[in-house]
């Protein structure tokens, strides 16, 4: 590998979503002839730790200073993708980021944003912090028009430029996720209920929504995908849905293998969820898609962007209503669909424009249920 190598700093390592996203950056970085390196300020779970290792990257301590500034001054560093520019980053962790991406540049590297989701930073001595992240004139790409909003507003002076999700980027994972025509036989669930954000792919409706599901396929067996297996995140989510519901035929997909995830998503015949990245496995896999409508802007935005079907089930449920919107999510209009996944492919293309190089990411080669009746709050995943 004769370039430069990569240091992407990226999100805590615990949602499949996110390692999805990692496996896109680190295939761009290896496909540019990089050794690339990966910042975690937390050490991730074993299993997340080992698929990162069989993508061909190393995990890099953020909390061993030493190492990461002398593995700084050689490399061209990424920030990115997911929804790392937010508030509740800790100070720490923001401060250590800034002296590596500092050393970065003194070696004569670049810095970049590849995709960033970008929600609203509060607090004056955050928004500062990550102000000095990056500097004027570097370029910052984000991934929906709400991150371009509020990256506008946290770094006026530096270039900030709408381009999309990584996830859209072609290479590894949609490789995974259409390696194999399988029979689609299954109804997946990928639930979200966060307490903290007030979201929750529950509601009075889901009774209604779940029977119109099995209306329209009744042979179709259930599956729940934990993106984030931790039994205070998505893992307890489902327990609870099988618990409360009495889901007892259905399947909790919790192995925190990205491989059996994506498996699982081009076996569904209909996925149903509140969760952007299981929502955008969806789409990449060629399923159909309906869209819980739990109040989240950026999930409103990518069905804007899609024509995904999408149902409030918060209030008392319209039976007529939900009926119908399952039906158009099943019978969506692929040619249609297709368009808009070829241009969001090349607005995801261009997150690598900073960096300087064009070149194709193709696929690398890499070696209990809740017993209470009452509706749960899960915090949000650290």
């Amino acid at each position: 590998m004769s370039k430069r190598p990569l240091l992407i700093f990226c999100d805590t390592l615990v949602n499949l979503g996110d390692l999805a996203l990692l496996a896109q950056s680190v295939a761009a970085g290896r496909n540019q002839g990089r050794q690339v390196y990966v910042r975690q300020w937390a050490p991730p779970p074993p299993i997340i730790a080992r698929q990162v290792e069989a993508l061909g990257a190393s995990i890099v301590s953020g909390r061993a200073p030493a190492a990461l500034l002398r593995l700084a001054s050689r490399c061209d560093a990424v920030i990115g993708g997911g929804q790392i520019v937010r508030s509740n980053v800790s100070l720490a962790s923001l401060i250590a980021m800034i002296w590596a991406l500092t050393l970065v540049r003194l070696g004569g590297g670049r810095v970049s944003g590849w995709g960033m989701g970008v929600g609203p930073v509060r607090g004056w001595r955050t928004r500062f912090l990550w102000r000095l992240v990056f500097r004027p004139g570097e370029r910052i790409a984000v991934r929906d028009p709400l991150s371009l909003d509020h990256a506008r507003r946290l770094f006026p002076a530096r270039a900030v430029v709408q381009s999309a999700d990584m996830a859209f980027l072609a290479g590894a994972l949609h490789h995974d996720l259409t390696a194999e025509e399988s029979e689609r036989t299954s109804v997946l669930i990928a639930p979200c209920i966060e307490g903290s954000e007030g979201r929750s792919i529950d509601g009075e409706g889901f009774p209604t929504l779940l029977a119109c599901v099995r209306q329209q396929m009744p042979k179709a067996p259930l599956v729940l995908a934990c993106h984030d297996p931790r039994p205070e995140v998505d893992g307890g989510a489902a327990d609870w849905l099988i618990a409360y519901y009495d889901l007892n035929d259905a399947r909790k997909l919790d192995d925190g293998q990205l491989a059996t995830l994506c498996e699982a998503y081009r076996e569904a015949v209909l996925t149903v969820t509140n969760r952007l990245h299981a929502s955008i496995f969806t789409l990449l896999s060629g399923g159909a898609l309906l869209v819980v409508d739990d109040g989240s802007d950026k999930m409103r935005a990518l069905c804007r962007d899609f024509a995904i079907p999408s149902i409030r089930i918060s209030g008392p449920p319209d039976a007529d209503l939900i009926g119908r919107t399952v039906a158009a999510a099943v019978n969506f209009d692929r040619k249609a669909r297709k368009k808009a996944m070829l241009r969001i492919a090349r607005r995801a293309q261009s997150n690598l424009l900073a960096l300087g190089d064009h070149a194709a990411t193709q696929p690398v080669e890499r070696q209990g249920r809740i017993a209470t009746r009452s509706r749960p709050t899960f915090r949000q995943a650290p």
